[in-house]
């Protein structure tokens, strides 16, 4: 009895030890996808211009001139409050802030790997919940996460919040204590957060008693609408002045939304994400996932309604690609665990999405390359024309120009900004055709410009997307009174310097 006890026992042993492993390999892939997202963003590490308008209202903010652009002008020319006061936070330390808002950046790439493991593990039946880790791997490999995360702008914190929001409340529901704190800081990161809101609230008063509803959304407004009353009493305006810039309500601006939510959902990844989780509820995902396809049903309508975007790699869909990859991972999982209880067939399905899906990105990942050097080289001119404005001239003198944001922060002078994200005047302005031209470039104001009499207008030539250098080459005021700077221009872009004397009367 004694050597079978022993043997029973070396048995069971070396069941354990043989289990072991299966139980570490997800925790060495996740290990390897926040690798992976990390050595990618260190790789592209670039600063889009549109961070430095954070960067700007930041360095006004720390400095005591208010959270403005250019002192003694309100306008919240920012799309994210909390980005701004992270990047305050930077400079209050005394950080180069470039390298700062890198560093926040990859680690909300990295916070978003991991609560993208966990939203999948939470819809993935429990049998096969190990898989959940391969939502992560998907997340880390597409290429637009590992662009975004280091660009400076507030995109991967808000998939952050927004992943991290969803996955406490399939898990936790009205029972959370921290989601509504979540939700509020989404909300004050992007505008896009209010909508999250809206639909977790709407289900949290669908599933809960009245009594636990009102509580839970009573600590979100506890949070969220101070914070907006303050907005209002300081811009006077209901939504970001980007927003007045970029929407216009017309029928061409919904053909241009859809169009931008096409190019994302025909790409090769794209197609991957939203054909899985179209899987996912078929494979009987049930009521839990309810607010999570809501909301991405929503948050495409909300994408499509305000036009797309301009800038690369599909910015707007980044925050919800965490949400698709558990879908999709999940949605596999449960079809795979319905139709078979082999473990080897389920590996051997799950790999196979994970080739097509790293084939599906390689048109992504090339052309980031191609772009990468660009962008540089567009970071680098920019920084130039503000050395430049610095150098010649005043502290009271003003410069016009399309690309605002490191020529502000990098010079101090006071910057008009010719297409309207950080000028109130020109956001509010009507911009005829609306929808037919770049999102964001559309609406601007020549007279208007020349009339603060700007030291230097800093444009290219003439191009018909870019509405307001070819409508400042039509005015006779431009041509009479400004002179092209010699030895200035760069990559198209020249300096064009107010003649002294010249008056604006003809």
């Amino acid at each position: 009895m004694t050597a079978n006890k022993n043997e029973r026992g070396a048995g069971e042993a070396h069941k354990t030890g043989a289990a072991a492993p299966l139980r570490l390999w997800p925790v060495a892939v996740c290990l390897l996808a926040v690798a992976a997202v990390v050595a990618q963003s260190l790789y592209l590490r670039w600063t889009l211009d549109d961070a430095y308008i954070a960067f700007a209202y930041a360095q006004n903010w720390v400095l005591g001139n208010g959270l403005v652009f250019n002192v003694g002008e309100r306008v919240e020319g920012y799309t994210s409050f909390s980005w701004v006061a992270l990047s305050a936070l930077g400079l209050r330390l005394k950080a180069d802030v470039v390298p700062w808002s890198m560093g926040l950046g990859i680690l909300a790439a990295v916070g978003t790997v991991l609560v993208t493991w966990r939203l999948a593990g939470e819809l993935m039946p429990r049998e096969k919940r190990n898989g959940a880790v391969l939502g992560a791997l998907l997340v880390a490999s597409y290429p637009a996460v590992g662009w975004w995360a280091p660009s400076g702008m507030e995109t991967v914190l808000f998939a952050l919040l927004a992943t991290l929001v969803l996955w406490r409340h399939v898990r936790d529901g009205a029972g959370s204590t921290f989601t509504p704190i979540w939700l509020a800081l989404a909300s004050m990161t992007r505008p896009e957060g209010c909508l999250l809101a809206a639909v977790v609230c709407a289900d949290v008063f669908r599933t809960a008693r009245w009594p636990v509803a009102v509580r839970y959304a009573a600590r979100f407004l506890a949070i969220f609408l101070p914070y907006c009353a303050w907005r209002l009493w300081y811009y006077g305006h209901p939504f970001p002045n980007t927003f007045y810039a970029k929407v216009g309500y017309t029928p061409d601006q919904v053909l241009r939304g859809l169009v931008y939510l096409k190019d994302f959902v025909t790409s090769g990844n794209g197609a991957i994400l939203v054909g899985g989780a179209l899987m996912a509820p078929v494979t009987g995902i049930g009521r839990r996932a309810a607010a999570v396809y809501v909301f991405i049903v929503a948050y495409f309508g909300y994408i499509v309604l305000v036009g797309g975007d301009y800038f690369l790699f599909h910015r707007f869909f980044v925050a919800v690609v965490p949400t698709l990859a558990a879908l999709t991972i999940a949605g596999i999982g449960r079809g795979v665990a319905r139709l078979t209880s082999s473990n080897r067939i389920a590996g051997a399905t799950f790999l196979l999405v994970l080739l097509l899906w790293a084939a599906a990105g390689l048109s992504l990942w090339r052309a980031e390359r191609f772009f990468l050097p660009q962008m540089r080289f567009g970071a680098g001119l920019t920084r130039g024309i503000a050395t430049f404005a610095r150098e010649h001239t005043r502290k009271d003198e003003s410069i016009a120009t399309i690309f605002v944001g490191a020529v502000k922060f990098y010079s101090g002078r006071t910057v008009i900004d010719m297409v309207g994200m950080t000028d109130e005047h020109i956001a509010h302005r009507s911009a005829p055709g609306f929808g037919r031209g770049l999102a964001g470039h559309e609406r601007y104001d020549s007279q208007y410009v020349l009339g603060r009499r700007p030291r230097y207008i800093v444009i290219g030539g003439v191009n018909p997307d870019l509405g307001a250098a070819s409508d400042m080459w039509t005015q006779p005021l431009f041509r009479r009174c400004y002179v092209r700077e010699q030895g200035t221009s760069a990559a198209g872009m020249g300096f064009f310097r107010r003649i002294d004397g010249c008056t604006d009367a003809r």
